[in-house]
């Protein structure tokens, strides 16, 4: 059976290259086109109806309700701008129209505030569930848009529709999509993100994270990027179909399958060269740190075989689950201790790729000359990150299935 929006979705993955160019922001690559993306790809883009703003919070005695013929009446504005996505890419030469959030806010909500209140925190809500909380500086910049058009069409529901905040100077999870409320908070009120979200999130200072630094993360969004594009827009597609595509895709016609069979081959791949040095073998290198001398010219030893030969038992075992969940039938169920299984793989996998990326990074600069870390850098971690990503999504994934079969 073909796979709904096959070549749609290949084409996207196809797209989804960035490259090096000079000009770019820390850490920021330039993508080809302007992709849909988002925090949840899983989730549909919500239906648009009337074009209204609400508004709330502390400081105002009663909500404020902007109808379209209220923004109308305000100056009307256009801008060009690059948009910078947090996992590192960059689309140049948005063309935007709107409002400004300034002149919102000065001509609108000032106004209405009581004596003395100075709300300095702002939640911004879309209609698809994403929030994301401003300092108000932040929020009254002089490029930070309500948009309703982008490159002379009015928005659609891939980039935001009916109305979409623009603001050019932060990563784009601050450019809530679909927007539906500000909220006004005296204190700095708990984002739905949690720690993922810092609160100025600048582009120019890579402010990716609260907590973790930058240089850390890179590698690891970078390797998320296709496959978040792939799934955001096979969630537009989905959307937009006819009830019984929606309904094969709920019951398993789903890229888990394929996700759980490139897993597959790619954790076995890993075992099998493993057991490979175990057995003596010496191409292209008889352990990674030989290998290194392949990749970055130089080598150091490797602990003795017998850790080497351990390595291959344990990634086997999830190359059997994954091929398990690849292969099986729509409507059959993995069991409760294969789902556990992959569970802790993802949760290994993870903790290998962080650990390893902030262990190397540091190493680097500190001018280490065991070329390991060099090669971690460039191989290990992201390909760690990588298979943590698409075994979370296999799970996920089949989470998912179950839930809709019970409710039938």
């Amino acid at each position: 059976m073909r796979r709904p929006f096959a070549g749609e979705l290949l084409s996207v993955l196809l797209e989804m290259r960035p490259r090096r160019a000079s000009g770019l922001p820390p850490g920021q690559r330039l993508l080809r086109g302007f992709p849909r993306f988002a925090d949840n790809p899983l989730r549909s883009p919500p239906l648009t109806g009337n074009l209204q703003l609400d508004i709330d919070g502390e400081g105002l005695a009663a909500p404020l309700v902007l109808k379209s013929m209220d923004l109308a009446a305000l100056p009307q504005c256009s801008q060009t701008n690059d948009f910078h996505c947090v996992t590192t890419w960059t689309t140049q030469g948005l063309h935007w129209q709107g409002v400004s959030m300034r002149d919102v806010w000065n001509d609108i909500i000032s106004p209405l505030l009581a004596e003395g209140a100075a709300p300095t925190f702002i939640t911004v809500d879309g209609l698809d569930g994403h929030s994301a909380v401003f300092l108000l500086e932040d929020l009254l910049g002089p490029d930070v848009l309500i948009a309703t058009s982008l490159n002379g069409q009015p928005l659609d529901r891939r980039h935001g529709a009916p109305l979409r905040l623009v603001s050019p100077g932060q990563y784009g999870y601050k450019s809530v999509k679909h927007l539906e409320r500000l909220v006004l908070h005296n204190q700095e009120p708990r984002s739905i993100l949690g720690s993922k979200e810092h609160l100025r999130a600048r582009v120019a200072f890579e402010e990716r994270h609260k907590w973790i630094p930058a240089w850390i993360l890179r590698r690891v969004y970078r390797a998320l990027i296709p496959i978040t594009a792939v799934l955001a827009e096979r969630s537009l597609l989905l959307a937009d179909s006819p009830p019984a595509i929606r309904r094969d895709a709920a019951q398993g016609i789903r890229f888990q399958r394929p996700a759980a069979a490139v897993a597959a081959v790619l954790v076995a791949s890993i075992a099998s060269v493993h057991a490979y040095w175990a057995l003596g073998g010496r191409w292209p290198g008889t352990d990674e740190m030989s290998l290194a001398r392949r990749v970055v010219g130089d080598t150091t030893a490797m602990p003795h075989p017998a850790a080497i030969a351990l390595v291959p038992v344990p990634l086997a075992g999830v190359a059997a689950l994954l091929l398990d969940f690849a292969g099986r039938s729509r409507l059959s169920r993995p069991a409760p201790r294969k789902r556990a299984g992959l569970r802790l793989f993802v949760i290994l996998t993870a903790l290998r790729a962080l650990a390893g990326a902030t262990g190397s990074t540091i190493a680097v600069l500190r001018g280490t000359k065991v070329p390991y870390f060099r090669l971690d850098l460039l191989i290990f971690s992201p390909l760690c990150a990588l298979l943590a990503g698409l075994t979370a999504f296999v799970v996920a994934g089949e989470g998912g299935t179950r839930r809709v079969e019970k409710k039938r």
